[in-house]
């Protein structure tokens, strides 16, 4: 019931917390967490102090939309293996499967299931063992962090079919449509990315088999290594 989070999301967070001028000291002290640990690339942070930190800034955030704001200026490179598959990897749908394949090593909470069919493609975020890891603005900075970092990565302009989140929505949706350029939907069934199959398929033009091949068994190392209890 537990889990721990890649320092990326906490970090891209607070810097948009600090854009809007509002107290990360504070939000900070409400999760327990100390600013180095945070800026730390390698740290693992308890699931339930990352929660902590996206409640207590989503509170003293007047930015409805601040999970999006987070991560569309976020670094390309912020999380490295998974955005190296991506910028090697031979298809748009390779590039996103590898992001399903290796998301615990960003969040052990989290899961991306996939399921590709004749027409599309369709990619859901769940927290099966832990829903309280799904906050609404997580759920919707993950599904954006997704789609945007695929999308530079490949290099092809892709866009999705359409997005859907769970939780429900009492404002307007235009940022939401401005980031992922297709129609967004609140109170769905599930948290979902919807590609067309012809954008799943479309060739990335930086592919490089032999690097992405190398990425692929690094990243299953890591994911071993994450997934193995250390000793004393």
């Amino acid at each position: 019931m537990g889990g721990t989070v890649l320092s990326v999301s906490s970090r891209a967070l607070l810097d948009a917390c600090a854009r809007l001028g509002l107290d990360t000291a504070e939000i900070l002290r409400a999760a327990n967490l100390e600013a180095a640990t945070v800026r730390d690339p390698d740290a693992r942070i308890p699931v339930n102090r990352v929660e902590a930190l996206w409640r207590k800034a989503s509170e003293l955030s007047n930015d409805a939309d601040l999970a999006l704001h987070a991560i569309e200026v976020l670094p390309f490179g912020a999380y490295r293996v998974i955005d190296l598959l991506g910028l090697s990897a031979p298809t748009v749908g390779a590039a996103l499967a590898k992001v399903s394949d290796y998301f615990p090593l960003i969040n052990d909470a989290i899961r991306l299931p996939y399921v590709v069919d004749e027409r599309q493609a369709t990619l859901r975020v769940e927290a099966p063992s832990r829903p309280s890891a799904m906050a609404p603005a997580y759920a919707e900075y993950t599904l954006a962090a997704v789609y945007l970092r695929t999308r530079a990565a490949t290099n092809v302009p892709y866009r999705p079919v359409r997005v859907e989140f769970a939780h429900p929505r009492t404002r307007g949706t235009s940022e939401h449509e401005r980031v992922f350029g297709c129609p967004v939907s609140f109170g769905a069934g599930a948290c979902r990315l919807v590609v067309a199959r012809e954008a799943w398929d479309t060739p990335c033009p930086g592919r490089d088999p032999a690097l992405f091949d190398l990425l692929d068994v690094h990243a299953r190392t890591l994911l071993g290594r994450l997934s193995t209890p250390g000793d004393i």
